[in-house]
């Protein structure tokens, strides 16, 4: 690993936007990315940590340890991803279990086991991996479309509605307003549902 990230740091140049002033900033950063799923780019951040003058002993070992753990944690990431982009749902969460505890809780990985919850009508294993999700990636801030805990909002949502869980599906809802209550779009969401839940208990 020591051998790969001298040779890396030695040929690669980072884009001027992506050039941290130090070490931890570098560390920190590719801790974020790899909460986040997006492995390549953690391991690029604790390349560049690791490589970077003035890195103090202690913030190259951590880089370096770091760096180990998303190339192994890639390794099984891998045959996980390909098995769910063919679809093949309960292979997917198999190799899912092989992925250790603590590097599960990255928003990426646990939206793709709700998704696969989900499409075998696993609608309760698919609520909790939704609500993980949100655990992983909630934080003060613009909430966009196309993001992690925004699918995940829309899925766990779904899944507690199909599980006759109206108060849990309002609740999906509410965290991204509790970080962002300018997102337009949730708020609307959000707006329907309560009809909608208010026309169910009225039926009831």
């Amino acid at each position: 690993i020591k051998n790969k990230i001298d040779q890396d740091a030695s040929e690669y140049q980072a884009p001027a936007h992506l050039t941290l002033s130090n070490a931890a900033a570098y560390i920190q950063r590719g801790k974020e990315a790899q909460a986040e799923g997006r492995m390549v780019a953690a391991a690029a951040d604790f390349t560049r940590a690791y490589s970077l003058d003035g890195a103090t002993p202690a913030e190259k070992q951590e880089a370096d340890s770091l760096a180990r753990r998303v190339l192994q944690l890639r390794s099984v990431m891998l045959p996980f991803e390909e098995a769910f982009r063919a679809k093949q749902w309960e292979n997917a969460l198999k190799i899912a279990e092989q992925i250790p505890q603590q590097d599960r809780a990255n928003a990426r990985l646990l939206l793709m086991e709700a998704r696969c919850n989900q499409q075998l009508g696993k609608f309760s294993n698919a609520q909790r991996a939704s609500a993980r999700v949100l655990e992983a990636a909630a934080g003060y801030g613009s909430w966009q479309r196309g993001e992690p805990r925004m699918m995940a909002v829309t899925l766990g949502s779904n899944a507690a509605m199909e599980l006759g869980n109206s108060g849990k599906a309002l609740k999906f809802y509410k965290t991204v307003l509790k970080y962002d209550p300018d997102q337009k779009e949730i708020r609307k969401q959000y707006k329907k549902l309560k009809e909608v839940v208010s026309l169910l208990e009225d039926a009831e």
